[in-house]
């Protein structure tokens, strides 16, 4: 905290964004989320992409500041342009659902791709399943997103490949499970599978 404080005194953003943190979660001090959302803000000013988009999710779901989608949109904005890609996919969300701006399915598709994150590609495939209707490249962007490891889209990819691949529906579960997915727990218990251990409680109990 100390050397954070001093960082931020000096003009340092990224250790006005790390003392935020620290603020934000109570590590190393008392929790006080409108203060982190004090210096988020202040770092995101300085011109701190990861600031920005931290401030901008703040303002998104009401933590430590008043809920203004708006705002978080043009925190999302600017952190995407910044070059950061969790900036990329929150604002392409934000155009997908026309949360604090209008409706684009286009543009969340531009900053979705641009992205690149399992959780864009899961995005970017909602899109296409969901919203256009085109298979292919909503898979296609499916088992990126799966694998590069990200849960929803482990459980959603094994529903969709179930009836022709129950073996590899079975395995994708598993891994939607090691992290906690409710829906792959649930689908793994109507088969009458074994449901792994979330891997967090394995490492908590070794420890």
């Amino acid at each position: 905290m100390e050397l954070f404080e001093r960082a931020a005194g000096m003009g340092d953003s990224s250790g006005m964004r790390n003392l935020a943190y620290c603020y934000a979660i109570g590590l190393n001090c008392d929790k006080d989320k409108a203060r982190g959302a004090q210096l988020y803000e202040k770092a995101a000013e300085m011109g701190n992409p990861r600031a920005m988009c931290n401030i901008g999710v703040m303002c998104d779901y009401g933590n430590g500041v008043e809920k203004d989608p708006e705002k978080a949109f043009m925190w999302y904005e600017r952190s995407a342009k910044g070059g950061y890609a969790r900036g990329m996919t929150n604002l392409g969300e934000l155009y997908m659902w026309g949360r604090g701006t209008a409706k684009d399915l286009d543009k969340a598709v531009e900053w979705l791709e641009r992205s690149g994150s399992p959780r864009a590609e899961y995005r970017l495939a909602e899109i296409f399943l969901d919203e256009l209707g085109d298979r292919d490249k909503g898979m296609e962007h499916l088992r990126r997103s799966a694998e590069g490891g990200y849960s929803r889209a482990l459980y959603r990819c094994g529903s969709l490949i179930e009836e022709e691949d129950l073996g590899r529906a079975l395995e994708m579960y598993r891994q939607a499970a090691l992290k906690s997915n409710k829906d792959a727990i649930c689908r793994l218990q109507e088969l009458g599978e074994e449901v792994p251990e979330p891997s967090f409680r394995r490492k908590r109990g070794k420890s």
